[in-house]
């Protein structure tokens, strides 16, 4: 048989074919905005997902540090309530979630000192929800002063409006993204209240009687704690009270 024949075909459309110098620069170029849009997306995740220590530190005021020197940290405790969703032994599910319905606060990091009644919690906000804020009020030009009141509401109806608070920003690209207020309340005791509502309140600066609350949500359930537990949080022994501090004071009603 002749066989002479058998490699007489072109396998050269087999062949990888040899791209040119603008494909190779194409491809580079490609791979290099793929990497960029990664970093670009972790970094945008863990700003998102991480609140700055600034932002969560335990406050102190001399009431706190005094029962501390009183007690000793062996006696005094810190307690954590990292509420979430759960459910009761009786089978209900309670949905609790750290962030409004309309997305635009969330908080974290609750923590109380059941032996001086204090409370704090830290609330985290963008800058577009201060934009918001002011399309809704009509404001031409971003207030200087601070444009929140928060105030808690406990399930019996009564109102704890004198707190505390240090302030902290989040940016990402240069731009401030997230502000941060960490809360501290006095005169709540824990052990008699079921829920804590925080209330935050447009802080109407010409005319405080037009102040109104526009987010509420809660951020203390004793039952979620009865579910879960108490989780004591460890603690550094301050010398001296949490510096910068805000005080405020305001007359809330309805």
């Amino acid at each position: 048989m002749d066989n002479d024949n058998y490699n007489d075909y072109d396998y050269s459309e087999l062949d990888p074919k040899k791209r040119g110098p603008i494909f190779r620069i194409f491809k580079y170029i490609f791979l290099f905005l793929a990497i960029l849009f990664g970093v670009f997306l972790i970094a945008r995740i863990h700003v998102n997902n991480t609140t700055p220590e600034e932002a969560k530190k335990l406050l102190w005021n001399e009431e706190a540090i005094d029962a501390l020197h009183k007690e000793g940290p062996e006696t005094f405790s810190v307690i954590e309530h990292n509420l979430s969703t759960y459910i009761t032994a009786e089978g209900k599910r309670i949905l609790r979630n750290p962030m409004t319905d309309d997305a635009f606060f969330s908080f974290s990091h609750v923590q109380y000192m059941p032996s001086v009644n204090q409370i704090q919690l830290t609330v985290r906000f963008n800058e577009s929800t201060i934009d918001r804020v002011m399309e809704r009020f009509d404001l031409s030009t971003r207030p200087e002063n601070e444009i929140f009141l928060f105030w808690l509401e406990d399930n019996n109806g009564n109102r704890y409006t004198t707190y505390s608070y240090t302030t902290a920003t989040q940016n990402f690209l240069g731009k401030r993204r997230y502000n941060y207020r960490r809360l501290l309340f006095t005169q709540v005791d824990i052990e008699q209240v079921k829920t804590l509502t925080l209330h935050i309140d447009y802080n109407n600066q010409s005319d405080p009687s037009a102040s109104q609350t526009i987010d509420t949500i809660v951020v203390y359930d004793a039952g979620f704690e009865a579910e879960a537990g108490r989780t004591k949080s460890d603690y550094e022994a301050p010398s001296a009270p949490t510096e910068q501090m805000i005080f405020v004071n305001p007359t809330r009603s309805e």
